[in-house]
């Protein structure tokens, strides 16, 4: 039955959600442009308010602009035009840095978790401690504390239901899917505010698409605004509050749960406008 209601769940034939009650703008993109790394222009004229308490999904053909788009958002680029306005940093002022944008509450689970997300050789509470170098709780006088550290990420390992031996244990040596909740556990601790999820069940068992789809959907209901980036039309229907489609240069949307369809989000990939456009 458990495998029954998972596949119900990432097919979008169940839907166990609250309904959801938008709260105010966390973060404000106007008229941004996003460059590749070649220097070629992805995607321009984005515009979107991402809100407290929804899931917005960011739906396309890899190659449009949306990893871009989370990596600014990220604080790793600053937009080739426009502003973002994000937790009170600005894309066009100091400060707009990966660091600074952590500090203010932002949680990164980025799309290539072996090369962005993770250092293979390191234990697992040192992959933990990334996201977490200057918090009080486990750095005193300069100094980590390595048993509190231990003991936090024990806690964090049982209740994602990581399967090691232990927060000594080196991050290579486990699944894809047990790296995967690592980074979720490390991410979402602090109480974050935005939560940026670039496929973060790609790859993944059912059991653990399950999981993580849980853990977003738990991080939309307690207030917090969640940015979904995911090529899974199925799990773009089943999670998302609204969607937007980065397509041939521009976006199309956002459009809200329930009126666009699958038909209207194809056209949108194939970087045509429909009738909810």
């Amino acid at each position: 039955r458990d495998l029954a209601d998972a596949e119900a769940i990432v097919s979008g034939r169940r839907d166990d959600r609250a309904p959801t009650a938008p709260g105010a703008v966390v973060c404000s993109v106007r008229e941004v442009a996003l460059k590749r790394a070649n220097g070629s222009t992805a995607v321009s004229g984005v515009s979107l308010d991402l809100r407290a308490g929804e899931i917005v999904a960011v739906a396309g053909v890899d190659g449009n602009g949306q990893s871009e788009f989370v990596r600014t958002l990220a604080g790793m680029a600053r937009p080739g035009a426009g502003v973002i306005e994000c937790l009170g940093a600005r894309s066009d002022a100091p400060g707009w840095t990966a660091a600074a944008l952590r500090e203010k509450g932002v949680a990164h689970v980025p799309e290539d978790r072996r090369r962005a997300g993770i250092v293979g050789g390191m234990s697992l509470s040192r992959n933990y401690f990334l996201r977490h170098m200057t918090s009080a709780a486990f750095v005193r006088l300069g100094l980590l504390r390595e048993q509190r550290l231990r003991e936090t990420v024990a806690s964090r390992l049982s209740e994602f239901q990581v399967k090691s031996t232990g927060p000594l244990d080196l991050m290579e040596r486990l699944s894809g899917g047990n790296q995967q909740k690592v980074v979720l556990a490390r991410e979402m601790d602090g109480e974050p505010r935005l939560v940026l999820a670039a496929h973060p069940s790609r790859g993944l068992d059912i059991k653990t698409i399950r999981f993580v789809h849980q853990l977003l959907m738990q991080a939309r209901d307690a207030g917090k605004t969640v940015l979904l980036l995911s090529s899974d039309l199925d799990e773009i229907m089943q999670l998302a509050d609204r969607i937007v489609v980065f397509a041939g240069g521009r976006m199309f949307g956002p459009a809200a749960r329930g009126e666009v369809g699958r038909d209207e989000i194809g056209a949108w990939i194939a970087g045509h406008a429909g009738a909810a456009a």
